[in-house]
C-alpha cells in the first residue's frame, strides 16, 4: 500500500487493531480501515504481542495426546514421541488468541496484544532512540583529540576551529556534546566566551515543530473546566471524582489521591515517581480489579489539575476493548478551588505524613490502612457522618475489591502510628 508520508501508529490506531481483532477482521482490512499496509499491522502485532501465564495452564500438551497410550506424568521430558501441541492461531495471522471463540475455554496461556503496552513500548523506544550522540565512539574520540589540540592548547576559537578542520560537525552540535559531558578532555570552561553569557531558554519543540504549549493546548481540548460544567449539566446523575497528588519529598514516592465528591471517600495509591506511567499503572490497578461496569460507575467524570503526571489523558480515559470510555478534564490555571474537596481533604493525609517526610518506606498497605481510617472519621458537613457512612452498600461493595473496610469509631487512629499496625 503505497502512501506519500510515512506517519507512526497512534495510540488511536492500536485501539482500533485490538477493537478489529476482537471482530476477526483480517489484516488487509484493519490496514484499509486505519490507512496503513498490511504488512504494518502484522509487524505491529508481532513485536508487541506477549504470553500470560495461565495458573493452570497445559502448556506442555502433546499434539498426539488424544491417541497416546503412553500417558504418565511430565511425559514431554523422556516421551520419544512428544511433539508439542501449537495453535494455528499463533503461528500465522493474527498471531495472538484475541478474536478466538475458544478463548474463554481453552487452558493454554493467552498470546495478548495490550494497545496500552504497546503505546508505552513505542513512547519508551522514542525516547531511548534520541539519547547520546549521533555519532560513533571513534568519531568522538577523534572530535575529542582535536578540540584538546586546538582549543586548549592553542586558545582557537571554536567557530575558527570548525571552518579549518574535518571533524564532521558543526559549532552548535560541538557545544552541546560538550554540554552533555560527551567529550571527556573539553569542558565549556575551556570557551572563555561561553562562561560569560547566561544559558538562553528556549521553548521545547515537539516532533511536528509546534511549541509545547500548543501541545498543551490539543491536550486539553474538549476537556477544559468549562467542558466540564457543560458535561455534568447534560449528565447530572455522573460519578464525578476529583483527582490529585500529594508529595512526600521532592523527587521521592508520591500519593495518587482520588476523592468521591457525593461522599469525600477518599482512594489513594503509592507512586514511585511522580511521573505519567505511574498513574497509568494505578488505573490499569483498579481496571484490573473491579468489573468493566463497576469501574465507570465510580469514574465516570475525573477532575484533575494540569500536572504533567496528568498528561496523557488517553490512556487513563480508554478501557481496550470497549468503546465506552471515562471522561478527564482539567482545572484552569492556578484555580485549586474547582477540585475544593481533595484539596482540603488532603490535609488529612499531612497527618500521617507532614510535608517533606519521605513516603519511601510506605507500603500499599500502609496507603490503603491510612485511607481507611480518614474514611471512618465522622464529619460535621456530613452531617456527623464518616464518609464510609455515606457510601451506597453496591459502592461499598466495589471499593471492598480495592482493600478498602470501615474501621469501628473507637478505633480510628490519625497519626503515623498506623503504620506500625
Amino acid at each position: 500500500m503505497s502512501q506519500k508520508h510515512y506517519k507512526h501508529l497512534t495510540y488511536d490506531n492500536r485501539l482500533t487493531i485490538h477493537s478489529l481483532l476482537n471482530e476477526n477482521k483480517s489484516f488487509r482490512e484493519i490496514g484499509r480501515i486505519i490507512s496503513k499496509s498490511a504488512s504494518t499491522i502484522s509487524r505491529e502485532i508481532k513485536n508487541n504481542r506477549y504470553t500470560k501465564k495461565q495458573y493452570y495452564s497445559s502448556d506442555y500438551k502433546c499434539k498426539h495426546y488424544l491417541n497416546c497410550v503412553n500417558r504418565f506424568n511430565k511425559c514431554y521430558d523422556t516421551c520419544s514421541l512428544y511433539e508439542l501441541e501449537t495453535c494455528s492461531r499463533l503461528i500465522k495471522a493474527p498471531w495472538v488468541c484475541i478474536g478466538c471463540t475458544k478463548y474463554n475455554i481453552c487452558k493454554k496461556s493467552k498470546v495478548i496484544y495490550d494497545p496500552k503496552k504497546a503505546q508505552l513500548k513505542y513512547e519508551k523506544t522514542l525516547s531511548s532512540s534520541r539519547i547520546g550522540p549521533h555519532c560513533s565512539k571513534e568519531a568522538l574520540n577523534y572530535l575529542d583529540e582535536i578540540l584538546s589540540k586546538y582549543l586548549k592548547e592553542r586558545k582557537q576559537p571554536l567557530s575558527h576551529i570548525v571552518a579549518h578542520t574535518d571533524i564532521g560537525v558543526g559549532t552548535s552540535t560541538v557545544y552541546r556534546y560538550i554540554d552533555n559531558g560527551y567529550l571527556p578532555n573539553v569542558k565549556n570552561i575551556d570557551l572563555p566566551r561561553k562562561v560569560r553569557y547566561k544559558k538562553r531558554h528556549k521553548q521545547n519543540n515537539d516532533n511536528n515543530g509546534k511549541t509545547k504549549k500548543n501541545n498543551h493546548q490539543k491536550i486539553r481540548f474538549n476537556r477544559t473546566y468549562l467542558d466540564f460544567l457543560t458535561f455534568i449539566k447534560s449528565h447530572p446523575k455522573a460519578s464525578i471524582v476529583e483527582m490529585d497528588t500529594v508529595e512526600g519529598t521532592r523527587g521521592g514516592s508520591c500519593l495518587l489521591v482520588i476523592l468521591f465528591r457525593k461522599s469525600n471517600f477518599m482512594i489513594a495509591f503509592k507512586r514511585n515517581l511522580n511521573d505519567v506511567h505511574s498513574v497509568i499503572d494505578c488505573f490499569d490497578f483498579i481496571k484490573s480489579k473491579l468489573k468493566l461496569t463497576e469501574f465507570l460507575n465510580l469514574f465516570r467524570v475525573i477532575l484533575t489539575d494540569r500536572g504533567f503526571e496528568f498528561s496523557k489523558p488517553d490512556l487513563i480515559e480508554s478501557i481496550p476493548g470497549h468503546r465506552l470510555r471515562v471522561n478527564l478534564f482539567y482545572c484552569d490555571p492556578r484555580q485549586a478551588q474547582q477540585k475544593p474537596k481533595v484539596e482540603k481533604n488532603n490535609d488529612y493525609i499531612r497527618y500521617f505524613i507532614p510535608k517533606g517526610t519521605s513516603m519511601d518506606n510506605l507500603s500499599q498497605k500502609d496507603v490503603v490502612n491510612m485511607m481507611c481510617n480518614i474514611n471512618s472519621v465522622k464529619r460535621p458537613s456530613l452531617g456527623n457522618k464518616s464518609p464510609f457512612e455515606c457510601l451506597t452498600n453496591y459502592q461499598k461493595r466495589v471499593l471492598k475489591k480495592l482493600g478498602y473496610n470501615e474501621v469501628s469509631p473507637d478505633k480510628v487512629i490519625l497519626s503515623s502510628s498506623v503504620f506500625n499496625k
